[in-house]
């Protein structure tokens, strides 16, 4: 005879599938449903295969005379180091193919989005955004608190690109100005180098994690190699029964310092999770996931700015999370209110259309930007090539996941005992806890715009930070 007490530790999954109960169809229409899923789903790919194999961006004559074709995969790579003239027309060569062919990604976007409503619609949701919020159990307040705080600091935001101007030691700054590096930093860095500075910048976490650090180099839970198939970036998976495994292409450098860090942390994220939960409550939800990740990314960068060994690594540290914040604090807030703007705009009986997308993301743009920028007539490309659009709300996710990250970061940093046993708690805390209710545990009200204010401000003191040490 089973003890009820037993039972207990199902009773939020059960909860769970109670309340998704209304919005739960009969068996045949469930049926008919995801089978008209599994037949229409298919619009991410189609853009993907437009954008990154069907399209012909020419080739390029790189600075040292060598001709490379262009491609999605490496046009950020090439802006990142070309001089300035071929930055130009390499942004003009590849936006021209993307505007050529956006009518195309328009239907695709469509469809998708208008699938989305629809689905919604029939699962009895007030809308898609609604069905999202219901899912993740949050309230729109939330994000109105997100988006609020962000653009009544936009003056923070246009900040980062005046000392972009001035380090790079330009009287205008165009769109093809944001990708090169503001310093150059010419350190390589062994695995053996990177696996002492990630346990260097992560001291502050407490002899606990950095064991499970150990855990992870000890046990060569990393591929860092690099070989033909294997996809470029940096990954971290898990299964329910083993700690998870990432996948990395070292390269010596600052960038693949960070990937470490950040895969790191989602490793050892999971190796909490694992040792506090059972199986069915070890994976947690995208709004939760990444502040193991970033949180690490914000303390390399401080400890790089305190201990890096010349003027040029520190600055490299700080410029790395200035990036990270700029595009998943600034950028996501900025593409997650597009993204709700269309979604309404299908439910009002609108269309996304080429004209459509071309007006809202330059619309947006200026917003954001104001004059600290050159415009050309690219700017209304951006939505093109955002995969994002095509995984219904990301973006807010990883937008609260760094402002939380800067949070956490700060306050250990500042030495909050209480705050770290409360990070360390909240890194065992799985899925059987609402997403709301796991920040809680750190204290953390989602609701309050000071929580995104104090991760501004921590971002504005890592400007005046790079100004300082650049100037000194």
């Amino acid at each position: 005879m089973f003890n009820t007490k037993d039972l207990e530790v199902y009773r939020h999954y059960l909860e769970v599938t109670y309340r998704e109960k209304e919005h739960i169809l009969s068996e045949s229409e469930e049926i008919i449903v995801n089978e008209l899923i599994t037949a229409m789903n298919s619009y991410a790919d189609m853009s993907s295969n437009l954008l990154n194999n069907e399209h012909d961006y020419g080739k390029v004559t790189l600075d040292n005379g060598e001709e490379v074709v262009l491609s999605p995969t490496n046009y950020g790579n090439i802006l990142k180091n070309a001089s300035r003239d071929l930055r130009k027309s390499v942004r003009e060569q590849f936006n021209k193919v993307l505007n050529q062919y956006s009518t195309s990604n328009a239907m695709y976007l469509n469809s998708y989005v208008k699938m989305n409503v629809a689905l919604a619609k029939i699962r009895k949701y007030d809308s898609s955004w609604g069905a999202k919020l219901f899912e993740l159990n949050m309230t729109n307040n939330i994000f109105d608190a997100l988006v609020n705080a962000c653009e009544s600091k936009l003056d923070v935001f246009r900040k980062n690109y005046e000392l972009r101007k001035e380090a790079l030691g330009l009287e205008e700054l165009h769109f093809y100005d944001l990708a090169p590096d503001l310093v150059k930093s010419d350190k390589e860095y062994s695995i053996e180098d990177a696996q002492e500075l990630v346990k260097e910048a992560l001291k502050p976490l407490g002899e606990e994690y950095l064991a499970c650090i150990d855990k992870i180099f000890n046990n060569r839970y990393i591929d860092y190699c690099q070989y033909k198939g294997k996809a470029s970036g940096g990954y971290s998976f898990a299964t329910f029964r083993q700690d998870s495994r990432v996948l990395l292409s070292f390269n010596g450098d600052l960038d693949s310092v960070s990937t470490i860090i950040h895969e790191a942390g989602h490793n050892v994220h999971h190796q909490f999770l694992r040792k506090n939960n059972p199986f069915f409550y070890t994976d947690v939800s995208e709004m939760v996931c990444e502040v193991a990740s970033l949180t690490n990314e914000c303390l390399l960068s401080s400890y790089l700015a305190d201990n890096g060994s010349s003027k040029e690594e520190k600055l490299a540290g700080i410029e790395n999370i200035l990036g990270v914040i700029n595009s998943n604090l600034f950028g996501a807030v900025r593409e997650g209110k597009m993204e709700v703007d269309f979604y309404n705009h299908i439910s009002n009986g609108g269309a996304i259309t080429k004209d459509y997308m071309d007006n809202l993301t330059s619309e947006s743009i200026h917003k954001y930007y104001g004059d600290v920028i050159i415009y050309d007539d690219h700017v209304k490309n951006g939505w093109v090539n955002r995969s994002h659009y095509y995984m219904h709300f990301y973006l807010y996710s990883y937008a609260i996941c760094v402002c939380v990250a800067c949070y956490v970061a700060k306050s250990i940093l500042d030495g909050d005992k209480d705050l770290l046993d409360k990070y360390i708690k909240f890194l065992g805390t799985g899925s059987s806890t609402w997403p709301v209710d796991a920040f809680k545990v750190l204290g953390v009200d989602l609701s309050d715009e000071s929580v995104y204010i104090k991760a501004i401000e921590y971002y504005e003191s890592m400007i005046d930070k790079y100004r300082e040490i650049a100037n000194s």
